[in-house]
């Protein structure tokens, strides 16, 4: 029995019955060729902020008919500005999209880790980069 909840009340933490909604299969079979993925993985303390790897894998993405939904997009040049306001910005992006690309070593960013938990609670398609591509 499906009960409802009360304006404001957050759905049950049980994430064995908690069920992805809009997975890439999903949109494909809905006539969407495109699928929005973000990508998330470290940058802080990497060299050039880990954006070539960003870069890379939204080529790849794109070559397959995905709009990447990409992070590495700020001058990196300039001055650099605080943490929080990038992972502002990467949350906006995050809840555009239909499905998260996860790069190697995602899980030892703190900002990764929270797209992720943002992309989990709003049911989105969450795998490895490598399962994009396959």
């Amino acid at each position: 029995m499906h009960r409802h909840r009360a304006r404001g009340e957050l759905p049950p933490a049980d994430h064995a019955t908690h069920q992805k909604t809009t997975s890439a299969g999903t949109l494909r079979r809905m006539g969407r060729c495109s699928v929005k993925v973000y990508i998330a993985g470290p940058m802080t303390g990497l060299p050039l902020f880990n954006y070539p790897a960003f870069n890379e894998a939204a080529a790849h993405l794109r070559a397959l008919g995905h709009t990447p939904l990409n992070p590495a997009r700020h001058d990196i040049a300039g001055p650099i500005k605080p943490w929080d306001y990038y992972m502002r910005d990467a949350l906006s992006l995050v809840i555009q999209a239909d499905g998260i690309a996860l790069l190697s070593g995602w899980e030892d960013s703190r900002g990764a880790v929270l797209e992720h938990i943002l992309g989990d609670a709003l049911g989105m398609d969450i795998r490895p980069l490598e399962g994009w591509l396959s």
